[in-house]
C-alpha cells in the first residue's frame, strides 16, 4: 500500500462528529457521558478520572480548564421508563 490511501472515506462520519453537538451560536461540544460511551468505558466514574487528568492538561498548557469543561445536567432514561437528571460535562474539541 502506498501514500496513496485515502485518510477520509468519502460519505463516511466519524462517530465522534455523530455525536458533536451545537450551540445556538455554532459552538462545537461532546456531552462527557456521551463520548465514555463512545470509548467503551463501562462505568463513567472510571472516566470522569480521565476528564481530571485532561483539565490538568489544559492548565498545563496555559489553558482555562472552565473554557473547555463546562459542568450540566442532562436528562437520561432509566429502566422503569422515568427519566433523572445527571451531572455530565459539556467538552470542547480542545478538551
Amino acid at each position: 500500500m502506498g501514500n496513496d490511501t485515502p485518510l477520509a472515506v468519502p460519505g463516511h462520519v466519524s462517530p465522534f462528529e455523530e455525536i458533536k453537538q451545537q450551540t445556538e451560536d455554532g459552538t462545537e461540544y461532546w456531552k462527557s457521558r456521551a463520548l465514555s460511551r463512545l470509548l467503551e468505558y463501562e462505568d463513567y466514574r472510571n472516566f470522569e478520572s480521565v476528564i481530571k487528568k485532561a483539565k490538568k492538561a489544559c492548565k498545563g498548557s496555559n489553558q482555562k480548564p472552565s473554557d473547555h469543561f463546562v459542568d450540566v445536567n442532562e436528562m437520561v432514561d432509566i429502566r422503569s421508563g422515568a427519566s433523572r437528571f445527571v451531572r455530565s460535562i459539556a467538552l470542547s474539541r480542545y478538551a
